[in-house]
């Protein structure tokens, strides 16, 4: 474009000039040219430069996601990486990247791996064994925070942050085991805590689960009891130590008890329903 009005504006000055002022205004337009010329061309190649190396940065970005995710869930990432390395490898063979940039980038990845493999091991343990079992591990990384290779503040970081998905994990156990005793003590039997045993396994709020359960199954079998092996259930209980688990278990034969002599009363049938005795 800026050729073809060059030619324009030769035609003009031109007209009606002697050869010497027409090579002079032609010498003189041609180097204009010439020189916006190695502007445009000199533009444009910043411009697709600037673009290639924006598509470098952008593919590397989404490596990065992709490989974090990665490692998080225990996968190899190994064949991601390659792709990267070719990929930068190439981007400073093109002089589109810098050798120190990419090798700062390099570091600052595989720190950030390690740290996310390491994050994704443990939430895993949190939650196939247990809040005891990742609390031993955290305790232990707590103890060497430099055996993950990275650097320290970096470990400290993530250190926090598993000490307060334990406690999330611990404080969340806690309100369902106190809604599952609840549920057992009333004699809901069929609450199933296979889950919650798991999680709170080896922690101070296995005990009082597994009493609870205890309970539960203990004030079933009572309730489809006669009267003379009821007297003989609350003796053998009345003759053990005394505990939360005495007492209520106590409270719920009595409870039992009272409701069989009234259900006799009323309606035997509901109550042999109750019991299992009909169907």
């Amino acid at each position: 474009a800026y050729a073809t009005d060059a030619l324009a504006l030769d035609k003009v000055l031109t007209q009606g000039k002697g050869d010497f002022e027409i090579a002079l205004i032609r010498q003189t337009l041609d180097r204009i040219t010439k020189s916006h010329q190695t502007k445009i061309s000199s533009n444009l190649q910043v411009k697709v430069r600037g673009e290639q190396t924006a598509e470098i940065l952008l593919a590397n970005k989404n490596n990065f996601k992709e490989m974090e995710d990665m490692a998080y869930n225990g996968e190899d990432v190994s064949q991601v990486m390659s792709n990267y390395i070719i990929r930068t490898e190439n981007g400073i063979d093109a002089g589109l990247l810098s050798p120190e940039s990419v090798a700062k980038e390099r570091t600052i990845l595989e720190d950030t791996l390690t740290l996310r493999q390491t994050e994704g091991a443990f939430d895993r343990l949190l939650t196939n064994d247990g809040i005891a079992a990742a609390t031993a591990a955290l305790q232990e990384y707590k103890d060497d925070p430099t055996s993950i290779d990275a650097p320290l503040a970096d470990n400290q970081n993530l250190i926090n942050d598993l000490e307060r998905k334990v406690q999330t994990a611990q404080a969340t156990a806690e309100i369902k085991v106190k809604a599952a005793i609840k549920e057992f003590e009333a004699g809901n039997f069929s609450l199933d805590i296979e889950a919650l045993s798991k999680t709170v396994k080896g922690t101070s709020l296995e005990a009082p689960l597994i009493n609870a359960q205890a309970i539960s199954e203990d004030s079933a079998k009572f309730r489809k009891l006669n009267f003379v092996q009821m007297d003989m259930a609350e003796q053998k209980i009345n003759a053990m130590p005394d505990s939360t688990v005495k007492e209520t278990l106590l409270k719920n034969f009595a409870d039992i008890r009272k409701h069989t002599k009234e259900m006799l009363e009323k309606d035997p049938y509901a109550l042999a329903t109750e019991t299992g005795v009909v169907s």
